[in-house]
């Protein structure tokens, strides 16, 4: 009888020692599975940054090109009242085109379109 006990033991400790043995490589295969992850995503979060960067500076780029070609309409509204009178017009379309885009999005109908279908 104690040879049955020895035998079942020692078959308790080998299947404990294989079930360790898949419990680490699972472990391990799990480890290096996120540390590719990690790696993947360090890499995007690189290359997003970057493209911000890029992006920055394009919209910079553009802001000074918008101020100069403000400053130069300006110059131009101040030295001939034609200029000026169509940018006066232009600016009320606008403003008015923005107030009907801004009534729609709460769901009122635009005012201004509402008088001119009157």
């Amino acid at each position: 009888m104690r040879r049955s006990s020895d035998d079942k033991d020692l078959q308790r400790k080998q299947a404990n020692r294989a079930s360790a043995r898949r419990s680490k490589l699972k472990k391990k295969k799990e480890f290096h599975s996120l540390a590719k992850q990690v790696d993947i995503l360090s890499r995007q979060g690189m290359d997003l940054r970057t493209e911000i960067a890029r992006c920055s500076g394009v919209l910079e780029t553009l802001q000074e090109q918008e101020k100069s070609l403000r400053q130069q309409v300006e110059r131009l509204a101040e030295s001939n009242p034609e200029v000026a009178a169509l940018l006066a017009e232009e600016e009320a379309k606008r403003k008015e085109n923005k107030g009907e885009e801004e009534a729609a999005k709460s769901g009122q109908p635009g005012t201004s379109a509402a008088r001119r279908h009157h």
